[in-house]
């Protein structure tokens, strides 16, 4: 592997960096409950830093890795985190952590990680090869197909457990076939099948489950909870809705949190959260509200304007 530094983008790896560095400021203010947890606050947070690093150094050598290279491993990794995430559903598996109430993490040589996350990154691989192989009309309905495939394959067992990472890697498929220039009547049928296949879905969870108060059993039993959630945005529940739950707490403390920050541009300032005492995950999933608690609309523009920017300098190295 050369190491050509000439060929490095100055203006991704800068953005990149600048994005490094507000996580982990991020990660320092919204950690409390895991510092309080772990007694320590060097644990958690050294924890987070050593594999942002890890991530970093990394990163910057895979950008010398060959094309055909990455497109390989891109395959290994596919089999093998889809089999992960399969092994996942398997009752009593000794590599199955559940952690949060969700059985969606893997323990291999003390090392906790999320095959879906894998699955996602070399699906992404796997489906950009695929679709580069286009070069007749009747490639296109051949690789669709095939594409399609491999696809439902990998997001079945994903969204037995996280359906949110599902629709995600379901919406980048969908936007790298009209990339590829796939014909709509290919893409909206799936894109059809699949709005009535989670509107059947959420008929029977609601009718058959949540509205009697039955338990679901089964690799979809987190599915009464997704539709308890949309349940909550369309049906008035009077004063209910203002009492705590288990079902309701994240977006309560997460919508005040939210709130907090919206008094001024600029927030509370870091450091000032209240909300990320109660906020269960603040540090995860709903760091977010913290960080808009924190730095106010100023620094959650930022922080989309470092994004944004980051994936159009990705897409700038492609052309």
């Amino acid at each position: 592997m050369k190491l050509n530094l000439s060929n490095i983008d100055r203006t991704f790896w800068g953005l990149f960096i600048t994005l490094i560095v507000v996580a982990i400021i991020a990660l320092f203010s919204a950690s409390s409950t895991l510092v309080y947890m772990q007694h320590t606050a060097l644990g958690p947070i050294g924890q987070q830093i050593f594999f942002i690093v890890l991530g970093l150094i990394a990163a910057f050598f895979i950008q010398f890795i060959p094309t055909y290279w990455v497109r390989f491993g891109g395959y290994i990794l596919l089999i093998v985190s889809t089999l992960l995430v399969y092994s996942t559903m398997i009752p009593g598996n000794p590599l199955v952590v559940t952690i949060n109430g969700a059985a969606r993490w893997v323990r291999i040589a003390g090392i906790t990680f999320q095959p879906s996350e894998l699955a996602k990154l070399s699906l992404i691989i796997v489906v950009a090869d695929q679709l580069a192989r286009i070069r007749t009309e009747d490639d296109k309905r051949k690789y669709f197909y095939r594409t399609l495939i491999i696809s439902a394959v990998v997001m079945l067992p994903i969204m037995a457990s996280n359906l949110s990472t599902a629709v995600l890697i379901g919406l980048i498929v969908f936007c790298l076939w009209i990339l590829a220039r796939i014909p709509w009547k290919y893409t909206l049928s799936v894109v059809g099948i699949a709005i009535l296949v989670l509107g059947l879905g959420y008929a029977i969870v609601e009718f058959g489950f949540v509205r009697p108060h039955r338990e679901m059993h089964g690799p979809f039993k987190r599915a009464t909870t997704w539709v308890a959630r949309i349940d909550r945005h369309f049906v008035d529940e009077g004063a209910s809705k203002y009492q705590l739950t288990d079902e309701n707490i994240q977006e309560v403390y997460a919508s005040v949190a939210i709130a907090r920050g919206g008094t001024t541009p600029v927030g509370v300032l870091p450091g000032n959260s209240k909300e990320r005492d109660y906020l269960p995950l603040a540090f995860a999933d709903y760091i977010f509200a913290i960080i808009v608690e924190e730095s106010g609309i100023i620094g959650a523009g930022f922080l989309i304007f470092l994004y944004l920017a980051i994936v159009i300098s990705i897409a700038g190295m492609s052309e």
